[in-house]
């Protein structure tokens, strides 16, 4: 059962369109709501919720383009963005308190 009705969402980038289902949309909950323990855990100046951050969206990209609502889109297409988007989101989440490493635990 897809949530949106007709074609889906058609992503900023490429030639296709992308449908949700109710496992995804239930998975994205699940996600964001881990993800959003992790940033109290870096606002709480805990080192590890940056791993974990890191780790958590990792999964989701991979549940996403194995099984989710990216498995029919061609990776080639997406792959240099998430890599791109990835690398600045690990400097910002583990660079920027390694830097700082004397105030976080």
């Amino acid at each position: 059962m897809d949530i949106f009705s007709g074609q889906g969402v058609q992503p900023p980038v490429g030639d296709f369109n992308v449908q949700l289902s109710t496992l995804d949309f239930i998975v994205s909950i699940v996600f964001q709501l881990a993800i959003a323990y992790t940033i109290y855990m870096l606002y709480c100046m805990k080192r590890s919720g940056g791993y974990y951050l890191v780790g958590l969206n990792i999964l989701f990209v991979i549940y996403g383009f194995v099984i989710g609502p990216f498995s029919t889109v061609p990776a080639g297409e997406v792959l240099p963005l998430i890599a791109g988007f990835m690398v600045f989101y690990i400097i910002l989440v583990i660079g920027i308190p390694y830097l700082y490493s004397d105030k976080y635990e």
